[in-house]
């Protein structure tokens, strides 16, 4: 039985088949694209989320800071150690799984431009997806804290050691 274009797709992708992502249709290719772009953008939103009630925030909405939309105020939140650890591994797989797709939409926009798709709305998102920051965790957070906190040392031009 063959399989449906759609299904071919998502089987080339699933298996990172190089050969089967080259054979695909132009339009198939596109799709793709902005499958992997939704996917990418909802995982770095989901990030944001993660680091925001890492940083002992929850979304009320406040200044929208912490991923959400602005509006009412954040609230403050108090997680235990094992909520924390949770959600630190969360972020940690989360950025592994966006590092994944981030490469593989790579692909797919070479793909897509060597089959001669031209620049579109779609062809931008994914770009910006590419290169858009990913939430900082708290290990993140800690490190900018330390270096904020270290004074400089005038006599090695500002270098701490």
């Amino acid at each position: 039985m063959l399989a449906a274009p759609g299904q071919k797709a998502a089987a080339a992708v699933d298996n990172d088949d190089a050969v089967a992502l080259e054979s695909l249709e132009i339009t198939e290719v596109l799709a793709l694209v902005q499958h992997a772009t939704t996917q990418i953008q909802s995982l770095t939103r989901s990030n944001a989320s993660i680091a925001a009630l890492l940083a002992g925030r929850a979304d009320g909405g406040g200044d929208g800071s912490d991923g959400g939309d602005g509006g009412e105020q954040d609230e403050v939140l108090e997680l235990d150690e094992e909520d924390r650890a949770e959600l630190a591994l969360a972020l940690r797989e989360n950025r592994d799984i966006i590092a994944r797709k981030k490469a593989r939409l790579e692909r797919l926009i070479g793909i897509y431009e060597a089959k001669g798709g031209e620049a579109s709305t779609s062809l931008g998102e994914a770009r910006a997806a590419l290169l858009e920051p990913e939430a900082a965790g708290p290990a993140d957070e800690t490190a900018a804290q330390e270096q904020e906190q270290q004074p400089m040392d005038e006599d090695d031009g500002g270098i701490t050691l």
